[in-house]
C-alpha cells in the first residue's frame, strides 16, 4: 500500500484529519415555497433528511469531527451562460439561492455554529471559483465525510472535485438526499467504483466513537 493511504475506514475519518461537509442544506433545495418546490420536485427526500443529519450533526460534533457548511449565494450577474440556456431549456423559473433571499438561507435546524468552516459557492462544485481547498489543507483535512443536498448535483460534484485534489472521499450513503432515488442510488455507485467510499451514517459513528454509535441504535 502507498505512503499516506488508510487501510481501514476508522483511519480515514479520524477527527484529527477528516471533516463533515454539509453541502447546500437551504431553503430553496429542502423547503416548500422554495424554487425546488416551485419547479415540482419532489421535497419529501430532502425534508426526511434534515432529522437524520441534524443528529448525525450533534453525534459527530461530539467526537471532535470538524463540520464545514457550504452554501450556495450568488447574484444574477454571477450566473453563466450556460445556467441561462438550461433554465430556458427546461421550462424553469428561477435561479435558486439568489445572494439575501430566504431561499439561500440555511434550513432551520442545520445552521454552522462557531468555529465551523463557511464556504460559498456559485455552482455546483465548492471547490469551483473559491478558496476551498487552501481552506482544508490549512487545517491539515485530508478525508471528507459528504452529505447534504443534491445527492447527485453538488455533492457528486464537490466529492468529485475533491478525490482529483487528492483527499479521501467517504460518501454517507443515508445523509445525502435529492428527489429521484434511482439517481441517488446511480450516485452511490459511481462513487464506491470510481471516487471513494460508501458508508451508513450507523458505520461512521461506529467508527468515530463506540459510544456513540451505542447511543444512535437506541
Amino acid at each position: 500500500m502507498g505512503r499516506g493511504v488508510f487501510d481501514n475506514l476508522r483511519g480515514k475519518i479520524d477527527p484529527a484529519h477528516s471533516a463533515v461537509v454539509v453541502v447546500d442544506m437551504q431553503n430553496d433545495f429542502c423547503t416548500e415555497g422554495g424554487t425546488l418546490g416551485e419547479h415540482g420536485f419532489d421535497l419529501s427526500p430532502m425534508q426526511s433528511l434534515i432529522p437524520r443529519l441534524k443528529d448525525f450533526l450533534e453525534r459527530a460534533r461530539k467526537t471532535g469531527l470538524k463540520v464545514v457548511f457550504i452554501r450556495t449565494a450568488k447574484g444574477e450577474d454571477d450566473i453563466t451562460p450556460p445556467a441561462w440556456e438550461l433554465m430556458g431549456r427546461t421550462g424553469r423559473k428561477r435561479f435558486a439561492c439568489l445572494t439575501g433571499s430566504w431561499g439561500a438561507e440555511y434550513v432551520e435546524g442545520i445552521e454552522p455554529l462557531p468555529g465551523d468552516l463557511v464556504v460559498e459557492k456559485k455552482t455546483y462544485s465548492a471547490f469551483v471559483g473559491t478558496d476551498f481547498e487552501a481552506r482544508l489543507k490549512e487545517r491539515g483535512i485530508r478525508t471528507l465525510i459528504m452529505t447534504g443536498v443534491a445527492t447527485n448535483v453538488c455533492v457528486e460534484s464537490t466529492a468529485r472535485d475533491a478525490f482529483m485534489r487528492e483527499f479521501f472521499v467517504v460518501f454517507a450513503s443515508d445523509l445525502a438526499a435529492t428527489d429521484n432515488p434511482v439517481l441517488h442510488q446511480a450516485t452511490l455507485t459511481n462513487m464506491e467504483k470510481h471516487f471513494g467510499q460508501v458508508v451508513s451514517a450507523e458505520e461512521l459513528l461506529r467508527e468515530l466513537s463506540p459510544a456513540t454509535a451505542g447511543a444512535a441504535r437506541k
